[in-house]
């Protein structure tokens, strides 16, 4: 798993206090990632694909207690 600074996401890019992971539990032919961050003061999780044109979010959800852990862990190594 990589965190943001390490992969060539464009949402990842626009907003450096998210963690994007690469998603390799579904064999498909998209590349899917998991993001993780602040809305509204809440942890969310999204799943998304991406091509060179668009972002596709397939879903959004309130994060559950190990991916917050994991978000701010990260972000603490990070320095914010």
């Amino acid at each position: 798993m990589k965190s943001c600074p390490e992969m060539r996401s464009s949402a990842c890019r626009k907003n450096k206090k998210t963690v994007t992971l690469r998603d390799t539990r579904f064999p498909d032919d998209e590349e899917r990632f998991s993001t993780i961050g602040l809305l509204d003061g809440a942890v969310v999780a999204i799943a998304h694909t991406e091509t060179s044109d668009d972002i596709r979010v397939i879903s959004m959800r309130k994060a559950e207690r190990h991916e917050r852990e994991q978000y701010f862990a990260r972000l603490q190594k990070r320095g914010f």
